[in-house]
């Protein structure tokens, strides 16, 4: 059986795709014959300097809105036909297809033109816009294309490659959708990975590691979930629990990697990387101890524990930047969010951590239902009051994503919802065109009292 592994143009060059390098060495290790294309990068390097500045998280609008991401013209004809040729060469049964918020209309036109070219290839798209899209009923793209896997990827995705095997079709099942005489079989109540050791190490042998922006970098988890119950959060419904792989296989895990791609930088893609705070103090003594020469970074939860002396020995394992997901200078507003710290807590973490060594940054939310105007203007001040400790910040405004608390009470909080961006407050205090005009002044703040935005 011959799987071909595809992420489409999204908003992110940095790295290689960490689902696809996943997917691939828990499906060879099962004797699949795999290959993978990230179209992504190839347009990237493929573009001119003008065209490449739409590849930055800032830019995620252009790409999440169908009449915006037309006018990029970042794709044409040639380029898709292209494509289809990289993915004959191969001659797959299945194309599976990792999809992301950013990337859902290059991916819609992939596979448009392959269903069409090839109507005998089974076409599977996955990742967390596919889970999104079942949780609104959004399910367009099934109508070309043969299967959503909701969930995580590895054994699902394999259950359904042994059901072609074995049957000719796919079998809808746990984590297996299908659209069959317009009624959708299967469903979302799949079974998670219990132990995360037994997840193999991810293979990126099949990537051109020196095209991606952040050269000489690699992604890394040490967990999947959160152990937060913020009311907005996507991740906390997608991936279910919080589960923690143990420090040895962590620590095997960057062994291999330094030996096999001469790689010691590492991105954590986790939720955050302080869930578990008695593995971070495992992982950091490991490191330390046996001098293990890296460098890595990720986001975390503002938490008591992040205190000096505990930063002082992240510092010592390599740690070089935090993002923490601060979202609101408003204690109201934190409160309704459900993040159970406050914004005293807020000050002194970050302070210890510019004062470890370690550059700290903040991930800020606007427009979050119930934020008035003095709220919005206490984020304003927690910016120029941190400013000398904070090395750059992120800003974005409300998406209300379904499974969520929120988009599930929206009724109840009186919120009008057409779809993640377009929605307001029935007291007309919160809509597009509000958190548009405040994402726009926190910037001006931002760029004059930080710098970096």
């Amino acid at each position: 059986m011959k799987v071909t592994l595809v992420i489409c143009p999204q908003v992110n060059p940095d790295k290689p795709p960490l689902s696809l390098a996943y997917l691939t060495a828990y499906l060879t290790e099962r004797n699949i014959d795999v290959s993978c294309l990230d179209f992504n990068i190839d347009l990237y390097s493929n573009s001119n300097i003008e065209k490449k500045k739409f590849w930055n998280s800032a830019m995620d609008g252009e790409w999440l809105h169908e009449g915006r991401y037309n006018s990029l013209n970042l794709i044409d004809d040639s380029v898709v036909q292209n494509w289809l040729e990289e993915i004959e060469k191969f001659s797959p049964q299945i194309v599976g297809f990792s999809l992301l918020s950013t990337n859902y209309y290059s991916t819609l036109k992939l596979i448009m033109k392959l269903k069409a070219r090839d109507n005998k290839v089974k076409i599977v798209i996955g990742g967390p816009e596919a889970y999104r899209l079942f949780g609104i009923g959004y399910l367009d793209i099934l109508n070309y294309s043969d299967a959503l896997i909701l969930g995580e990827g590895e054994e699902i995705f394999y259950n359904l490659i042994s059901s072609i095997k074995n049957n000719g079709e796919i079998t809808p099942g746990k984590g297996i959708l299908i659209k069959k005489n317009d009624i959708l079989l299967g469903g979302d109540n799949f079974n998670l990975i219990e132990d995360m050791d037994d997840i193999l190490f991810p293979e990126y042998s099949k990537f051109y590691l020196s095209e991606y922006k952040e050269r000489g970098q690699l992604p890394l988890v040490f967990s999947r979930g959160c152990i937060g119950r913020c009311v907005f959060c996507f991740e906390k419904a997608y991936w279910k629990k919080f589960r923690c792989r143990s420090v040895g296989n962590v620590i095997e895990e960057i062994k291999h990697i330094k030996d096999k791609y001469k790689i010691w930088c590492f991105a954590l893609n986790d939720s955050l990387i302080n869930g578990n705070m008695k593995f971070l103090s495992g992982f950091c003594d490991r490191v330390i101890s046996e001098n293990i020469k890296i460098s890595w970074w990720g986001m975390a939860r503002v938490n008591n524990q992040m205190t000096e002396q505990f930063l002082n020995k992240m510092v010592k394992a390599g740690c070089v930047q935090i993002a923490y997901g601060v979202e609101s200078g408003s204690q109201r507003v934190l409160y309704s969010m459900h993040k159970n710290y406050d914004v005293d807590m807020m000050d002194k973490v970050l302070f210890n951590t510019y004062k470890a060594g370690i550059k700290p940054g903040i991930n800020l939310m606007l427009g979050f239902p119930g934020e008035e105007e003095e709220d919005f203007q206490a984020t304003c001040e927690f910016v120029k009051r941190n400013s000398r400790y904070v090395s750059y910040v992120n800003i974005s405004t409300l998406g209300i994503e379904p499974f969520t608390e929120i988009y599930i009470n929206r009724i109840a909080m009186g919120i009008d919802f057409k779809d993640s961006v377009n929605w307001r407050t029935l007291d007309g205090k919160n809509n597009y065109e509000i958190r548009l005009e405040r994402a726009q002044i926190l910037s001006k703040v931002v760029n004059e009292y930080v710098g970096k935005i």
